[in-house]
């Protein structure tokens, strides 16, 4: 596109940034929206949106205004898709399994990635041209929207499947267990390393080393949200100082990584899809493994919640900003590069059991909502624009990278002393 309309970097980079100008929007509605009314509503909202603005896309390339504009709607749509699906995490996943719900959903972003870098290319490069890769992820998005907003449920209770399990256990004796316990049951007990966790959907609360609220399936928000009790809380300005810090160097690896690869290293068009995607390949495995050793480390080895939420967040920011750091002022090939970029983002995929996740930790009534208040912070670093602003010089990649480095080490510094698991109490 940017060939065929002669776009400056500062132009693509304004383009670019349209998208998260969108995104910002629409994260405290979205969680919002999904914690009173249900995720299921929200999020196919969100994805009509995404979709009919992906498709539209092409039809507006030619005039910037325009696609900036077009660019931010869909930004909005996909705003409200993170706050819903952590809202549909906190009603349907217990909270022993919460690492790797969140690690599971994350990662399958990083694979819709993959996907889009995979295809791309060839498809830019054959006779169908760039248009068709708008076209296509929007069939896409339109052909997955329908079943979910058919099938797909807010609650368990909404669930007419789970409603069906659930009759075939009504007058059984309290004393036994059948061998599958449906979601959305009176009473979920739920053995791990020896200790048993309860927890009863009557009187949201859960039983264990440590008692956690856990959110009623049938309990929607009221109308009064404690918005001063959580703004004030250090741990929510942990959340959104290290969202911030976080998003600023993976958005810029997000939007800029194949202009990297061609800038510094000449790399071929046809060869850019291959380079960009290992890097997304090893962030997904990595964070999809990470959920289920959070989960391990906490409920089998009785590891404190706060320890392995510090640990691990601290870890997946200082990696990649060392990373990024080796990849900016180091790197001699683009062998080399993709190598550095492969463990940046591995290792930042160890925050899917830190910040990712500590909003069910620490509020699980308010997870859609404090979700949505973080990835607002997520989305306000200019990377995307400021770095279209530096590459005007090509030379410019040490300073990119070692910017979004200092922006990772400031996220850990803090991160050590307010980041955890500490629950905030909200009446």
């Amino acid at each position: 596109m940017s060939e065929e309309y002669s776009w400056s970097s500062t132009t693509q980079g304004l383009i670019l940034s349209a998208f998260f100008y969108g995104y910002i929007c629409t994260q405290v509605l979205g969680g919002f929206l999904a914690d009173k009314f249900g995720g299921k509503s929200v999020l196919a909202l969100g994805a009509f949106l995404w979709s009919l603005f992906t498709l539209a896309t092409p039809w507006v390339a030619h005039h910037v205004f325009l696609l900036f504009a077009c660019r931010m709607l869909l930004g909005a749509g996909e705003g409200l898709g993170f706050p819903a699906i952590h809202s549909l995490i906190a009603q349907w996943i217990p909270h022993h399994e919460s690492s790797r719900a969140v690690a599971t959903v994350t990662a399958a972003s990083y694979a819709g990635a993959i996907l889009a870098l995979l295809i791309s290319a060839p498809i830019a490069a054959s006779s169908l041209g760039w248009k068709w890769i708008f076209y296509i992820f929007a069939i896409m998005g339109f052909g997955w929207n329908i079943p979910w907003y058919i099938f797909g449920a807010s609650t368990p209770d909404q669930c007419s499947e789970l409603s069906s399990l659930r009759s075939m256990y009504d007058g059984k004796k309290d004393n036994q267990i059948p061998s599958y316990t449906p979601l959305g049951g009176d009473l979920e007990s739920v053995t791990e390393g020896g200790e048993e966790y309860h927890r009863d959907l009557d009187s949201s609360k859960a039983v264990g080393e440590e008692e956690v609220l856990v959110q009623n399936n049938q309990q929607r928000l009221d109308n009064r949200i404690p918005w001063c009790k959580i703004l004030r809380a250090k741990e929510v300005w942990a959340i959104l100082i290290n969202q911030f810090c976080n998003s600023w160097g993976f958005y810029v690896l997000l939007s800029w990584l194949p202009t990297y690869y061609k800038d510094v290293f000449n790399v071929d068009l046809n060869e850019l899809g291959y380079f960009s995607v290992l890097p997304y390949i090893v962030q997904g495995l990595v964070g999809l493994a990470s959920g289920f050793i959070g989960d391990y480390a906490i409920y089998r080895l009785g590891i404190p919640v706060v320890t392995v939420r510090r640990v691990a967040q601290c870890v997946g920011m200082l990696g990649p900003g060392v990373f990024l750091l080796l990849a900016g002022y180091t790197a001699t090939s683009v062998t080399i590069g993709m190598v550095y970029i492969s463990l940046a983002l591995g290792f930042n995929s160890l925050t899917l059991i830190g910040v990712s996740i500590s909003q069910l930790d620490i509020a699980p009534r308010f997870a859609g909502i404090i979700f949505g208040i973080g990835n607002t912070a997520a989305t306000l670093p200019g990377g995307v624009t400021v770095t279209g602003l530096l590459l005007e010089s090509k030379e410019a990649w040490p300073l990119v990278f070692g910017l979004a480095a200092s922006f990772y080490f400031v996220g850990a510094w803090t991160w050590l002393f307010w980041g955890g698991g500490s629950q905030i109490v909200i009446p």
